[in-house]
């Protein structure tokens, strides 16, 4: 009878302790420094906030997750029982819209996507895991007038703009919906034609990228390319047409379709005039 009183006063001391928890943030523009102390002119948008961190020496112990943005860059720090050094280890970081549900992956760097869920949602939730294989921490934290951030982000920044491409280094991307155009890193998961310069290293090329919407990888997954209803001729074994016939044959209000391997799921690209003038003059 004793051990189940007992038993019992844990399980209850345990749920008074959780319902403790409390959370905090608070939004910031600031000017950023450099290695001295100085400013560089550059400014910044973010969020401080206060929550919970666990690993196999601690549980629910201090964390502040610091998200920094500014007009090229993104990143995420976190300090571990609110000291005053970063963790150098890398995280996987979901954000979590209270009020749409929707939810948003980050790794290194913060996405565009990001500051869009704060345009609908007040308050989001954010879970972090060590992506190492062996890490064992984790965080979580609770966001709080998000949509003042965005409004924040907007005024500095201005408004985010998109487009069906983007340029980085000696690629073109383009895909089947938009996207933000500043984003650094590729939309990775989405559909995309890849039209890629020539360099010292390789020629120039056209590759897949992204998946199909059965989770299928596109490069590996994908069958045949088809321009305005005509099979492109494909470098064997991938999904990666040949660049001098893909091109002669793509025009102005062109279709272009890539199938997966079961001859049913496709991806299509529609080639406006617009985006046709981009990648022609891409390689000019």
């Amino acid at each position: 009878m004793k051990k189940i009183i007992l038993i019992s006063a844990l399980c209850l001391l345990c749920n008074v302790i959780i319902a403790q928890m409390s959370f905090s943030s608070r939004n910031f523009i600031t000017e950023t420094v450099d290695e001295f102390g100085d400013k560089t002119g550059e400014v910044k948008v973010g969020i401080s906030a206060k929550g919970y961190f666990s690993n196999s020496a601690t549980t629910n112990s201090c964390a502040e997750l610091i998200i920094s943005m500014t007009k090229n860059l993104s990143w995420a720090d976190l300090y571990e029982y609110c000291g005053n050094h970063p963790s150098n280890d890398l995280f996987n970081i979901t954000f979590e819209g209270v009020a749409t549900k929707e939810n948003v992956d980050a790794k290194v760097t913060i996405p565009i996507k990001f500051v869009e869920l704060c345009k609908n949602n007040d308050t989001i939730k954010v879970r972090m895991n060590e992506s190492s294989e062996y890490g064992t921490t984790s965080a979580v934290f609770k966001l709080f007038n998000c949509k003042k951030f965005y409004a924040n982000y907007v005024s500095t920044f201005g408004t985010i703009e998109y487009a069906l491409y983007q340029k980085r280094g000696g690629i073109l991307y383009v895909y089947n919906r938009e996207v933000a155009i500043l984003e650094k890193s590729p939309a990775s998961e989405l559909p995309v034609i890849e039209f890629w310069k020539k360099t010292e290293y390789y020629n120039e090329h056209i590759s897949f990228g992204g998946y199909f919407k059965n989770g299928s990888y596109i490069a590996t997954s994908g069958e045949k390319v088809l321009i305005d209803g005509k099979v492109i001729e494909k470098e064997p074994y991938l999904c990666k047409p040949y660049f001098n016939i893909f091109m002669e044959n793509l025009r102005a209000g062109s279709i272009v379709e890539v199938y997966h391997k079961d001859g049913q799921t496709k991806e299509t690209f529609e080639i406006s005039s617009e985006l046709y003038d981009i990648i022609t003059n891409y390689f000019k």
